[in-house]
């Protein structure tokens, strides 16, 4: 494996929270010397100001603070545009 590609959902705080408590300890287990890149999917459903939604703030936060993970990503999709998914894994396998 050559990466790994850790999604949570804007819409859904549990998700990111997950990210943070279990995932990332699981991918750092099994792929300690693996790329990873965090996308936080659902940016369409994201009411502005809301504290139900997670903010870009916190998502890139999130992304420098585990950058011993090697991740060198954060992005941000919205579901209705998939061309977008497609161009950021062109983009991170480019690299």
């Amino acid at each position: 494996t050559s990466c790994f590609i850790v999604c949570y959902s804007i819409a859904n705080r549990t998700s990111f929270d997950n990210v943070k408590s279990k995932w990332l300890g699981e991918l750092n287990r099994y792929g300690k010397h693996v790329s990873k890149l965090l996308v936080g999917t659902k940016l369409d459903l994201r009411i502005p100001n809301s504290k139900q939604f997670v903010n870009t703030v916190e998502g890139e936060r999130l992304a420098k603070k585990i950058g011993d993970y090697k991740l060198r990503l954060y992005e941000q999709l919205v579901a209705k545009k998939d061309t977008q998914g497609e161009q950021l894994v062109i983009c991170f396998s480019s690299e």
